[in-house]
């Protein structure tokens, strides 16, 4: 069985939430649940439609992020819309393709 690399806060769905002025959003926490730094991205098969910060990013042992996604002002919301996050251990010496200054 492979190490848990991270984990998601609330870990299935997330519901957005509207504001007074009419937009909507929501959050969610990435967890790094392993002893190395790593790098993870967050991806939607509807990308001209929300808007995630941050997409990407690094994060050490036992880090976490949250992470806000936006309904885009002309978007609209769909059920066939899915988001998927990516990570990959980062240790130095390790992934000789990432660098801190490059986005992947």
């Amino acid at each position: 069985m492979r190490d848990l690399l991270f984990l998601v806060h609330p870990p299935s769905y997330f519901n957005f939430i509207v504001d007074e002025v009419g937009n909507y959003g929501s959050c969610f926490q990435v967890e790094n649940a392993s002893t190395e730094r790593i790098a993870f991205r967050i991806r939607t098969n509807a990308r001209h439609t929300y808007r995630t910060r941050p997409n990407s990013g690094f994060l050490g042992p036992n880090n976490r992020c949250l992470v806000t996604v936006e309904l885009r002002p002309e978007g609209k919301f769909d059920q066939k819309h899915r988001f998927l996050i990516q990570a990959l251990r980062a240790s130095p010496g390790r992934c000789p393709l990432l660098c801190p200054h490059r986005r992947f």
